[in-house]
């Protein structure tokens, strides 16, 4: 690589710009190395944010099961992600529990 590398800061220092540079290269080495590295070995190290950013809602959430999806949410919280047809359903829903018992 000396060879190389002398043969890259001459072009540099003459002004030719080269097409495919060293940075060029690591970069693209780097990204064939992590793909060989299993899925928890390349997220060591990532701040939970960062796993997740660019993930849609969606995806962060399937699989996870409703009680807890809404755990640490205040019952206001709750009731402002519904629009007025799911609201007057859940008060439908809590007259019929609340007569049964």
């Amino acid at each position: 690589m000396p060879v190389l590398n002398e043969i890259y800061h001459r072009y540099r220092e003459l002004g030719i710009a080269m097409p495919y540079t060293f940075e060029d290269f690591r970069h693209d080495l780097a990204l064939e190395l992590v793909q060989e590295l299993p899925p928890e070995e390349r997220l060591r190290g990532l701040a939970p944010a960062e796993r997740l950013r660019g993930l849609p809602v969606e995806e962060r959430l399937r699989g996870l099961p409703s009680q807890e999806r809404l755990r640490g949410l205040s019952p206001e919280d709750i009731l402002g992600g519904l629009d007025d047809a799911e609201r007057a359903r859940l008060k439908e829903l809590l007259e019929r529990k609340e007569q049964r018992h």
